[in-house]
């Protein structure tokens, strides 16, 4: 009997020990009636938000990539005057970016799930085009938002039919 209760109480230690440097939460717990996607919007909540700024992070990082490419080009302008040259090749960098980062988010959805990949594509492709000056960059522009629409309606599909 003495060796069961020292054996409990050095459980009931440890257990004391362990709650206190990794405390033991159930997420899924909580008061109250929920709505089903409460469940769903509270676990990925975080997530949402760390990889949306991680995303315009990386897209700003990549514009100030462009535009210090630029920079020369830049100086050699402003000596042509007027002060929206520089505005110019800040929207040259943007776009640009933004055909690296569609060129990006399809490199690495391409295995998963190839549709996404390939409408990135094809916003890359055309955010490409536009600066090389082969589109409109209204043209562009509208068929990215064309692309980013097929890939929420896919998205809305995904999560009301998941797989």
């Amino acid at each position: 009997r003495v060796a069961c209760a020292t054996m409990q109480a050095s459980a009931e230690g440890w257990r004391v020990l362990l709650h206190r440097a990794a405390p033991e939460a159930l997420p899924c717990l909580a008061p109250g009636s929920h709505w089903i996607w409460s469940y769903f919007l509270r676990a990925h909540r975080r997530e949402l938000w760390l990889t949306w700024r991680l995303r315009v992070f990386g897209f700003m990082l990549m514009t100030a990539g462009l535009e210090v490419a630029f920079w020369q080009w830049q100086a050699r302008l402003l000596f042509l005057g007027g002060m929206f040259v520089s505005y110019a090749l800040w929207a040259v960098a943007l776009v640009g970016a933004g055909g690296f980062t569609a060129a990006t988010a399809a490199a690495a959805s391409l295995f998963y799930q190839p549709l996404a990949a390939s409408l990135y594509l094809l916003s890359a492709g055309a955010l490409f085009m536009a600066l090389l000056g082969w589109a409109k960059i209204v043209v562009a522009l509208c068929c990215v938002a064309a692309c980013m629409g097929f890939v929420t309606l896919l998205f809305a599909v995904h999560m009301v039919c998941p797989c």
